[in-house]
């Protein structure tokens, strides 16, 4: 069998695992609210032409990021940013650039939610700050 075909099969099993994990709160944490479906691809347009794409994993690939990004807005104040995490805390942190930058949650890894976001985004490039391999 196909690696590919066996992969999309396993994460498929596993999307109700997924989506229970992305709207249940967990204890202590808030649980992703309204916004649990950007991980599925459903994502509000920006309204920005082909932005640039960053994605940093969390708060510290955000943080680290951060210089760059003022740095760009700087240098390019017209230079659409789209700025994706995967975790609420980056999310936080992504929230303090204020208009520097759009923010979304990243996709899980099915090929329908990332060929949503992609064809409601069309990034013009695609910067990873870091990966988390689990």
């Amino acid at each position: 069998m196909p690696y590919r075909l066996l992969y999309n099969l396993l994460i498929h099993l596993g999307l109700p695992l997924a989506l229970l994990a992305l709207y249940q709160p967990k204890r202590g944490k808030p649980g992703f609210g309204k916004r649990w479906a950007e991980h599925l691809g459903r994502l509000p347009a920006t309204g920005q032409d082909a932005p640039l794409w960053i994605h940093a994993v969390s708060v510290g690939e955000t943080l680290a990021i951060t210089p760059l990004i003022r740095a760009l807005k700087a240098e390019r104040p017209s230079l659409p940013i789209l700025l994706t995490t995967t975790t609420r805390t980056g999310a936080e942190q992504a929230a303090k650039l204020g208009d520097l930058v759009v923010h979304r949650y990243a996709p899980l890894d099915y090929p329908w939610a990332v060929a949503a976001f992609l064809d409601t985004f069309q990034p013009r490039a695609l910067w990873v700050m870091g990966t988390a391999l689990w």
